[in-house]
């Protein structure tokens, strides 16, 4: 009969640790949250972003594998101001017809932004960014990478 109590006991605390656990958890993703709208809404106010209406280069070409009807634009931002709050900033993605509207930034891995975000502080949610391998000078690469999380 002992057992069995201190078996429950154990059992109890065992549970009230991982719902504590849980529980801090949570508070710090929506800290960590609220830490990123705020930086998305600082970058956003810094950053003037306007339509290209021509394009200059001609090995630039838009795919739409979504669907045909809908005609992508590219976009210029101007990152000067935000470059002064993170140096690694590079460009701007904007996906029309959803949410996806950020500055992305590059490093010499692809580590450190999974969990720090765009002015460098710890942050769980991490950041936009291009894949180190990337050249960040031109956007005719073959291939471009652009990780983040999908918070």
């Amino acid at each position: 009969m002992k057992k069995k109590k201190i078996i429950t006991y154990i059992i109890f605390i065992l549970s009230l640790i991982g719902v504590i656990y849980f529980v801090i958890d949570r508070l710090l993703y929506k800290i960590d949250e609220t830490n990123i709208k705020k930086q998305i809404t600082v970058a956003s106010e810094s950053v003037t972003i306007t339509e290209v209406k021509e394009i200059e280069n001609d090995n630039i070409e838009i795919v739409n594998n979504n669907n045909d009807n809908i005609k992508e634009k590219l976009i210029n931002a101007d990152l000067k101001e935000l470059k002064k709050i993170n140096s690694d900033v590079k460009g701007w993605i904007k996906v029309n017809g959803t949410n996806i509207d950020y500055p992305f930034v590059q490093t010499s891995n692809n580590d450190y932004y999974l969990k720090h975000s765009l002015n460098k502080s710890y942050n769980r949610s991490g950041w936009v960014f291009l894949d180190y391998r990337n050249n960040s000078n031109t956007i005719n690469n073959k291939n471009t990478i652009i990780y983040a999380h999908n918070t």
